[in-house]
């Protein structure tokens, strides 16, 4: 009699880029379906009856399909094609930035947002805080970028964002991490970003509000963009120029809302008006990349 093979309770390991494609591409859609249903909750309109089991149905999907962890491993395999450490170290080391420490033993103070794994770590000449809000390495502390203490403001040489901002379903909770990149890093430092193309091209966006955003944030362009059809990377530098912001207050929170005034005031007016006063940003589902200025209503 033939015995029946057992069955695995968890999710075979991830080997195929294409298999962790799909799995992280899903993990997205759910994560973006339960942000739809809490918006639904904040608004004047509430939730709607269906709201509670359609919940259920997509909590339990996210279990079947493995869960945060299996999304971690996910991410791990889909970027080994391309490493972003690799990428990193290079520009720092190459001309226009220039940045490999000359003095012996000399370190550039790493920010690394949504680290998925330890390879930045192993460069000798960087000093890294690797972060990630579901970290499953000891040597990467789970923290949220939106919750680190403006202490932390203007401490960096380097910050990394790979694959974050657009993970990030809220679009006023997307500009504030993009302005919190920005706060991270000193006069002069240097911010990676990778986004997916469709994103910076997105409808509600495009590439022209980006830059304007960038800008009004002291952030210029190092080298010229990359662009592949499926991700965009930035360089970029603040400029030196741009100046400090001005502590107004000993409170958490007042560096940060005095940073968003100043680039909400000195945006293109087009973009300002554009991320300020667009219905349609909020109308727009979170699979769709925008971006807003000012915080919903609800």
């Amino acid at each position: 009699k033939l015995k029946r093979k057992p069955q695995p309770i968890v999710p075979p390991k991830l080997k195929s880029r294409r298999v962790a494609r799909e799995v992280t591409g899903a993990y997205h859609l759910i994560q973006n379906e339960l942000e739809q249903i809490d918006k639904r909750g904040r608004s004047a309109e509430g939730s709607l009856p269906e709201d509670a089991e359609r919940r259920k149905e997509l909590e339990s999907q996210m279990e079947q399909n493995g869960g945060v962890d299996y999304y971690q491993e996910a991410s791990i395999i889909s970027t080994t094609h391309f490493k972003t450490s690799r990428w990193v170290v290079r520009s720092l080391q190459e001309q226009p930035l220039n940045r490999k420490p000359t003095v012996k033993g000399g370190k550039l103070y790493t920010l690394e947002v949504g680290a998925i794994n330890t390879q930045l770590q192993q460069c000798p000449w960087l000093r890294v805080r690797a972060i990630d809000l579901n970290s499953q390495d000891r040597l990467i502390e789970k923290q949220d970028m939106l919750t680190l203490p403006e202490t932390t403001f203007g401490k960096f040489d380097v910050v990394l964002s790979s694959m974050v901002i657009n993970c990030v379903p809220c679009p006023y909770r997307r500009f504030e991490m993009l302005a919190r990149l920005a706060l991270h890093i000193k006069a002069d430092g240097v911010l990676f970003i990778i986004l997916p193309t469709r994103c910076v091209e997105s409808p509600l966006l495009g590439a022209e509000h980006f830059s304007n955003l960038l800008l009004a944030m002291g952030l210029r362009d190092a080298v010229a963009r990359r662009n592949t059809p499926k991700l965009t990377f930035f360089t970029l530098v603040r400029r030196s120029d741009f100046g400090e912001i001005p502590l107004v207050s000993a409170a958490e929170g007042a560096q940060l809302s005095t940073f968003i005034a100043r680039v909400a005031a000195t945006l293109a007016p087009k973009t300002r008006q554009y991320l300020s006063s667009n219905k349609r940003i909020w109308d727009a589902p979170p699979s769709m990349f925008c971006m807003s200025t000012t915080p919903p209503a609800h």
